[in-house]
């Protein structure tokens, strides 16, 4: 256990050294969260209900991701430890999307599938993220913004769809 830990800290030294962002997730019992990410949570979502934690290293600070089950859908909300809001990320049906983004969509992938679609407000900045999977082959992730730009588009990993299709069969 103990060489397992030092193999783990000392590839996180290197990819820190390589200027690489190493991202592991760790779930957290929802009674381990800091006070002040609770009290957050419960500020912005007084109906919601805590579905399951994790935690995450980002550039080497302790961010806290919590799943939201409120009234007006399901979130997952990015913090810091002392209870500041990164992010809120809100799952979405594609009926759903604005007007404007629904149409550049269907305009720029006509013969895609569209998944795990979210809005994702940082600050007072909205964006739309989203899979593309174009002819059954493939997948990319893709941001707009409220008027229908695409902001980005990259071409998502074997391994990350592996593990998106793993996680869909499980739900």
């Amino acid at each position: 256990m103990m060489k397992t830990r030092l193999v783990m800290t000392l590839s996180g030294v290197v990819l820190s050294a390589l200027g690489v962002s190493a991202l592991a997730f760790d779930k957290i019992a929802v009674d381990k969260l800091p006070a002040a990410v609770t009290k957050a949570i419960k500020d912005k979502f007084p109906n919601g209900k805590i579905e399951g934690a994790e935690t995450e290293v980002e550039d080497g600070k302790t961010i806290y991701e919590v799943e939201v089950d409120s009234k007006g859908g399901e979130y997952t909300v990015s913090l810091k430890a002392d209870g500041t809001i990164e992010e809120i990320e809100k799952e979405l049906a594609e009926g759903d999307l604005p007007a404007a983004v629904a149409a550049t969509l269907k305009a720029e992938f006509p013969n895609g599938k569209f998944k795990e679609i979210e809005e994702a407000t940082k600050g007072d900045k909205v964006t739309y993220e989203l899979q593309v999977v174009e002819n059954g082959k493939k997948t990319l992730e893709v941001t707009v913004d409220p008027q229908g730009k695409i902001l980005s588009k990259k071409e998502v990993a074997e391994e990350a769809k592996e593990k998106d299709e793993k996680a869909e069969k499980k739900d």
